[in-house]
């Protein structure tokens, strides 16, 4: 029987160890090539995990801000324009960070305002912000609605992204998602397959390898109940690729004929009410 060996960002290395054992049988009864067998099981994985991959939902946001108490909100005028920005708190120079300055609402006596800082942990780039606001509750909501706005642009990227990942791994599969193209667009930015095939130096055999990445920031964020549900989802997956397995193993008409695969994982079995 092939040697099939699993390594994965996720995944308990008990259960890994069991899935490299489950390709290996697929080969032998489905009569697969490796690379055949690798791209179907790493399909139901990828669909199993996909099915748990959450779609962000805007009233989960959290932010946390905190006062400058060193710097001062100010304008400034160029080209007969007026613009916001900050001061050292105690002379006139304007502070030139990287930050962002913004407002968290309509401008008026910002004479009492005071400058938060923020920095957007979600976001790919960890954009940093300073927001000119009357209150923290003022410049949390700022600071929410920044967050708001671009997951609306991205919503559902993390489960269009294994979608994508699917599709890249088998062009047979393709499940569409209801997102815009700017979301499609990222998926295949951030996700990519790769094949490696060595052969031996008789020319009997080899060794073949496809790597699957996702790139997503918050990929594992995404999936309901963390990485610990990716174990689960595995477990799941391999349970049914063995049921897929087992319809190609005859059935043995004596006491030596060969025998059904047993369910590796049975403890991930949905009972059926």
């Amino acid at each position: 029987m092939a040697s099939v060996q699993i390594n994965a960002s996720f995944a308990d290395g008990s259960t890994l160890q069991q899935f490299g054992k489950i390709i290996a049988e697929r080969m032998k009864w489905m009569r697969e090539t490796a690379r055949d067998s690798i791209a179907a099981c790493a399909i139901n994985v990828l669909k199993s995990v996909r099915t748990i991959t959450r779609v962000a939902k805007l009233s989960s946001i959290k932010v946390n801000v905190k006062v400058d108490t060193t710097l001062y909100p100010s304008y400034f005028t160029e080209s007969a324009k007026k613009s916001l920005c900050v001061r050292y708190r105690g002379s006139n120079q304007r502070y030139h960070g990287k930050e962002k300055v913004v407002a968290s609402e309509a401008l008026s006596k910002i004479s009492t305002w005071l400058v938060f800082r923020w920095q957007d942990t979600l976001d790919p780039k960890l954009r940093s912000y300073l927001i000119v606001a009357p209150s923290a509750a003022s410049a949390k909501a700022k600071a929410k609605s920044i967050v708001r706005a671009r997951q609306i642009r991205y919503a559902g990227l993390a489960k269009r992204a294994l979608g994508v990942l699917m599709h890249k791994t088998s062009t047979k599969q393709n499940p569409q998602d209801a997102v815009s193209r700017q979301v499609t667009a990222k998926a295949q930015q951030l996700t990519a397959t790769k094949e490696i095939v060595a052969k031996s130096n008789d020319g009997n055999g080899g060794k073949y390898s496809l790597v699957l990445y996702d790139n997503l920031r918050y990929a594992a964020d995404a999936i309901k109940g963390g990485r610990q549900a990716v174990d689960v989802q595995m477990k799941k997956a391999m349970n049914k690729i063995v049921s897929i397995i087992n319809r190609k193993i005859p059935d043995g008409g004596t006491f030596f004929g060969p025998k059904k695969l047993a369910t590796p994982f049975p403890e991930v079995v949905r009972k059926r009410k």
